[in-house]
């Protein structure tokens, strides 16, 4: 979101997911890996850019922005409450054989109220958050994979989760 990602989906050799709602934009060798088969009901779930991420060791860089912001908490949300995850009806227009059409599904109702106080305790709880400026920017980074698994524990231990 917002001209730091635009800028980036903008650089030659980037590829974007089709999702049309929660898009995610790659760079590099595992790009197209990364983006493909992005699935349209569950956009933030484990057959979304964040699971392959997962999958393979990526990392998270929050760019002058908090835990509020951490997308990847979203993959912890869903994981935690499972099948009984409240969902919500969405529509968007989408390119289908070629043709701009309308379509729609079902998805999660996400929620991220409690993603600054998961991120809070897991930079407290594990040392793996790495804090410093980027340029003017206060800016945290982490490995994705035990944030998201402590995210999932953290749901469950404060009746966030269900499943």
């Amino acid at each position: 979101m917002g001209a730091v990602a635009e800028c980036f989906r903008n650089h030659s050799g980037v590829i974007r997911s089709h999702h049309p709602l929660v898009s995610f934009a790659a760079l590099g060798p595992a790009a197209n890996e990364i983006t493909s088969e992005h699935e349209l009901e569950n956009g933030l779930g484990d057959y979304s850019p964040l699971g392959r991420i997962y999958e393979s060791g990526g990392g998270i860089l929050l760019l002058g922005v908090g835990h509020s912001n951490n997308t990847s908490l979203h993959l912890a949300e869903v994981r935690a409450y499972g099948a009984k995850h409240p969902m919500t009806h969405a529509g968007a227009p989408m390119m289908v054989d070629g043709r701009r059409q309308w379509v729609e599904f079902n998805e999660p109702e996400y929620n991220d109220d409690d993603f600054p106080s998961i991120g809070l305790a897991f930079s407290q709880e594990t040392g793996l958050v790495r804090s410093g400026p980027v340029g003017v920017a206060k800016s945290m980074l982490m490995p994705q994979a035990p944030l998201v698994d402590f995210g999932v524990e953290w749901f469950r231990r404060n009746g966030k989760g269900i499943g």
